[in-house]
């Protein structure tokens, strides 16, 4: 194998590896719902959400799951 076929497998194998890492936990569906959400509830763009670094993703679902979850007792202590 010749040095540029090495780069060229050695970049295959860390992207793939990095990708695996950061979107482990979704599958398309949730992609897309949580997509939704965030268009949604946040106000972000398609094109924001899709620019997001992995790690910004992961904070803005903390955040969005922490909203939702505070909505969910709001309405329960109102109801009661």
């Amino acid at each position: 194998m010749c040095k540029v076929q090495k780069e060229i497998v050695c970049y295959s194998w860390w992207t793939e590896q990095f990708f695996l890492v950061c979107f482990h936990h979704d599958n398309l569906s949730e992609y897309y719902k949580l997509n939704f959400l965030l268009t949604k509830l946040h106000s972000f763009s398609i094109s924001e959400i899709e620019n997001m670094l992995p790690y910004e993703r992961a904070i803005y679902t903390t955040l969005l799951l922490d909203y939702l979850e505070e909505e969910k007792r709001q309405k329960e202590n109102n109801n009661v």
